[in-house]
């Protein structure tokens, strides 16, 4: 087990910060990151024959939500929601139910997805004390069980309990995403939320922070697969593997490829 070892406790698809994890045995978990300052960074001028899109990330900003919600919505009383991990063929959803609790300036804030693993970690270490979230989580065999949709919907679900069991419960909720929902609160979707609404980009880190190391930890039980790298989405190396070792417990059997590859060995 490496230094950065993850100190985590999931019980029930339900995660435990890393900072409870602290108070419940301040010995078992060391911090992976360094506390950095999120210091301001100026946005440099795009060059004159810059390509037209590169233009648009650079002066793009977060839409308000206030035309977004219901009238007489408390907007302290929002939250967002986002999910990482549906396309993989291995690991778990995981989801995050965020919302503000102060106001934050957040420098460079972005999608997950558009962000280095660093200043993902950095946002991470500041939301965890910051701002109130919850994370659920669905296995890979709820995901074959339920299918996609509805283990999607799970994670979601489990989420929004974990943020009331710490005392908030959202009046509206901002969904990345067109998918229709059962959620216990009313609830709109955005088709790229997560680079439109800034709740739902913090929303999008937290789970990306806290999946990418559930891959790497799995990747510690499962060590023919290279999950550190590829957080089990169905990269060339990740194929390889499948084809010389098969799947293992954590690989979605209801998915094509794993499906082909199962019957294909049952043959």
């Amino acid at each position: 087990m490496s230094r950065h070892h993850v100190c985590r406790d999931i019980r029930g698809g339900v995660h435990v910060s890393r900072s409870e994890q602290a108070k419940r045995s301040p010995q078992s978990c060391t911090s992976r990151h360094t506390t950095k300052t999120l210091q301001a960074h100026s946005h440099p001028k795009p060059q004159k024959f810059c390509k037209l899109k590169k233009i648009i990330h650079v002066v793009m900003a977060f839409l308000s939500i206030k035309k977004l919600i219901p009238q007489g919505t408390n907007e302290a009383l929002v939250c967002g929601l986002d999910e990482v991990g549906r396309g993989p063929w291995a690991g778990p959803i995981v989801a995050c139910a965020f919302m503000f609790t102060k106001t934050l300036k957040l420098i460079n804030l972005n999608d997950s997805k558009h962000l280095s693993e660093e200043r993902r970690n950095e946002f991470y270490k500041l939301f965890e004390t910051e701002a109130a979230y919850g994370i659920g989580i669905t296995q890979p065999h709820e995901i074959d069980e339920l299918g996609l949709l509805k283990a999607n919907n799970l994670a979601f679900t489990r989420a929004l309990e974990q943020l009331k069991h710490k005392g908030y419960v959202p009046e509206f909720i901002l969904v990345d995403g067109r998918d229709r929902l059962n959620l216990p609160h009313p609830w709109k979707t955005l088709i790229k939320g997560d680079e439109k609404i800034k709740l739902i980009a913090c929303a999008s880190i937290m789970a990306k922070v806290v999946r990418d190391e559930l891959m790497n930890e799995l990747a510690q039980k499962y060590p023919l697969y290279g999950f550190e790298s590829h957080k089990g989405y169905g990269t060339q190396e990740h194929q390889q593997a499948l084809k010389k070792h098969g799947a293992c417990e954590i690989h979605r059997k209801s998915f094509a490829p794993i499906h082909q590859l199962l019957q294909l060995t049952i043959d």
